[in-house]
């Protein structure tokens, strides 16, 4: 892919070869792909009045035995040509088998299923974090979740479906929980039993304890 150039950001106008794109008031697609060590992204930009431009990652095309190259290990880039990533679009990286992942460090919101359906040991989420929705990290590995402070929203079954153990989480966060049952439904119970109180909740003998208050 040629260089993208930005001409007249106050315009809402990137062109380039091959490449010509104009953001409206809402989303206009970008046409061609963005390119990683492990596979392509695509990506929708958000112009939003007096602010700056968005990206969303939409799609990921993976190349399978790049993939399993790489040790099943996903790095999701903070910027696209120089646009801050802050939004993961819905499923965009579910069932694809991996293990690991980096995400933007200006990420806010992680839409329905972004990663549900993987082998996820583990995931570090930013503090730009505001939302995490609907099963967006269901059906993994996580033994142990850190909930960063700027989370203001958790939505039905985000971390349903994990083997969990340990959570810290801050205080006052929105938690829905419509789940049946399973070990987020419980710990979720549990944080509303506590008033919604921040600390470090652990799960032994199948109930969650408040222990770091």
């Amino acid at each position: 892919m040629s260089e993208i150039k930005k001409k007249n950001i106050d315009q809402d106008i990137f062109s380039g070869k091959n490449l010509q794109i104009s953001i409206m008031d809402e989303y206009e697609k970008y046409r061609t792909q963005y390119s990683d060590p492990y596979g392509d992204f695509s990506a929708i930009f958000k112009k939003r009045p007096g602010k700056k431009i968005l990206a969303k990652i939409c799609n990921y095309v993976n190349d399978y035995r790049s993939f399993r190259m790489a040790g099943e290990h996903i790095g999701i880039p903070s910027y696209i040509r120089d646009i801050p990533v802050t939004i993961i679009g819905q499923f965009v990286f579910s069932h694809i088998e991996m293990k690991s992942i980096s995400l933007p460090k200006e990420l806010q919101i992680i839409e329905m299923g972004a990663f549900s359906s993987n082998k996820l040991e583990e995931v570090h989420l930013p503090e730009s974090l505001l939302k995490i929705d609907i099963a967006a990290f269901a059906d993994n590995n996580l033994t142990e979740i850190y909930i960063p402070k700027n989370v203001k929203t958790i939505n039905d079954a985000a971390f349903d479906k994990n083997p969990l153990k340990k959570i810290t989480i801050p205080s006052g966060i929105e938690i829905k929980c419509y789940t049946i049952d399973g070990i987020w439904r419980m710990f979720c119970l549990c944080y509303l039993k506590n008033k919604r109180k921040g600390g470090t909740y652990v799960f032994d003998e199948n109930s969650w304890t408040l222990k770091d208050k």
